[in-house]
């Protein structure tokens, strides 16, 4: 948040099962951001089901949600997306968010390097709970478990997972 100048917006990726946090870590970082929290205009919640439920509409939500997004980021450079769900959002919906949180100095004259854009979603819970099973039945403390220690099963397992679209 400090960099004047970061390379790329800062993208968070928040896995697990419902009830594990990914929300409420979602909402600490928010109402430690920004003033007004969750209420500030400058904070933009897309819930899959919600926002795009349907998949022949997909053109007009990747439209809308690339112009949203320009629109925001151009008012506010530190402007804040989160997308809750992201298990259940349409791929080719995904697919046009990427350009907005890659290494783009700027695209169509806007700079998107400050923009947060956070992920939440159930997919991996369930890769998350064997790894962290088997690292109990090991003898190892929680506290030991790192990110390498679950990254490639979380990997594998989000970009398999059959509840996407």
């Amino acid at each position: 948040m400090k960099n004047p100048n970061p390379k790329k917006p800062l993208v968070l990726s928040l896995h697990g099962w419902t009830g594990t946090g990914k929300n409420f870590v979602s909402q600490l970082i928010v109402e430690n951001i920004y003033k007004e929290g969750m209420d500030s205009s400058f904070v933009h919640v897309f819930t899959s089901e919600l926002h795009f439920p349907h998949a022949r509409e997909i053109e007009n939500y990747k439209s809308q949600l690339q112009h949203w997004i320009r629109g925001n980021v151009t008012n506010c450079a530190h402007s804040m997306f989160i997308f809750d769900e992201m298990d259940k959002m349409h791929p080719g919906l995904i697919d046009s968010i990427k350009p907005f949180v890659d290494y783009y100095d700027k695209l169509d004259g806007v700079s998107y390097r400050k923009a947060i854009f956070i992920f939440l979603s159930n997919a991996g819970g369930e890769s998350i709970t064997h790894t962290t099973l088997d690292f109990w039945k090991t003898g190892k403390d929680r506290e030991e478990l790192e990110l390498k220690d679950v990254e490639m099963s979380l990997s594998l397992s989000v970009f398999n997972n059959k509840n996407s679209e």
